[in-house]
This record gives structure tokens, sequence and C-alpha cells, in this order.
């Protein structure tokens, strides 16, 4: 299912046709793996074009639910509504670009990965990236055969520290308890 995070109205069919996903319920319990059995992603896009292609390279696979916003700030409403499981946004976009994002969300929503996505890949901007906050870094050019790859990565990883946090404080009370 897409759903489209906007502070204006937006024409029917502007964040991509719904009828291309499947509608699942949302669980936030994990699997013996770590990962939810549906995960939400966020993704950021101030191009249409660009949100519906993010859109439908990751919109095929069965544990995902794809959300759409089309920019930072509608991005962070979304968040405050229904926190995703990782976020995919652009670099370039107006008022608040791709790394003003990260930082924001690092700040306010620190368990919540971000993926940076731009049409400007360097290693400049992937260092710069990772600095501000960011799981991860995929080029454009490559998004289609790197971006499903690098989302289940980078969701693999989130769940493993949650389980791993949720080990760490089991462990700390039962050590208090003990004491």
């Amino acid at each position: 299912m897409v759903r489209c995070a906007s502070r204006s109205r937006i024409p029917t069919g502007a964040c991509g046709s719904p009828s291309l996903y499947r509608p699942m319920a949302v669980t936030r319990e994990p699997t013996s793996w770590g990962v939810p059995p549906v995960s939400t992603i966020l993704i950021v896009d101030d191009s249409p074009i660009d949100r519906r292609l993010a859109a439908g390279l990751l919109g095929h696979a069965p544990d995902w639910r794809i959300e759409l916003a089309e920019d930072g700030a509608a991005a962070l409403e979304a968040i405050l509504k229904s926190p995703p499981d990782v976020i995919v946004t652009d670099l370039q976009m107006p008022e608040m670009n791709g790394l003003e994002l990260v930082s924001n969300v690092r700040r306010q929503f620190p368990n919540i990965p971000v993926i940076l996505m731009t049409a400007q890949g360097s290693e400049e901007i992937a260092i710069a990236a990772l600095h501000a906050g960011a799981a991860s870094y995929v080029p454009k050019r490559i998004l289609a055969s790197e971006l499903q790859p690098t989302v289940r990565r980078v969701l693999t990883q989130a769940g493993e520290d949650r389980s791993q946090a949720t080990l760490m404080n089991r462990l700390q009370e039962r050590t208090e308890a003990y004491i």
C-alpha cells in the first residue's frame, strides 16, 4: 500500500498508483531474524517521478509497505504520525535537503535508519551522508540494482540492533533485581 504524506493537497496519482501495491497490515512483532514481518519504508523525494520509481523498485517485496513524502517537512510529519522502519530520501530537495533530514531524524528518532539516494554520486557526498548519520547511501544511477538489497541490509541491521538492545536491557534488569 502506498500512502502519501504531504503538507498540501496532491492531485490524484501524483504519489504513484496505489493499485500497483498490495495493502498489508502493519505489525511490529519481530521474527526470529529480528526483522518485522512487514516493514514500513518512507520514501522522500520532491520529484513525483523519482518517488514512483523508488516505490516501484521496493513495492514488489511482500514484506514491505511503502509510504511517500514530497519533502523533508512532510516526512517529519509522517514520522510523527507513524514511524517507519527505514527512510529512503533524496539529497537535493527544496527547503530541507536530504542531509538536513538525516540530521533531524537522527536527533529526533535515533532508532530510524536513513538511506540517502542522489543523482550526484561522489565519495564526498557519501562521506557527508555517513557523517550526518545516514545508515547507507545509494547513487541513483545504480538504484535499480542496489536499492532493494541496501534497504534489506539496513532493515536487518536495525532489527539486530533492536534485538541486542532488548537483550542488554533484560540483562541489566535481571542484574539489578539480583543485586
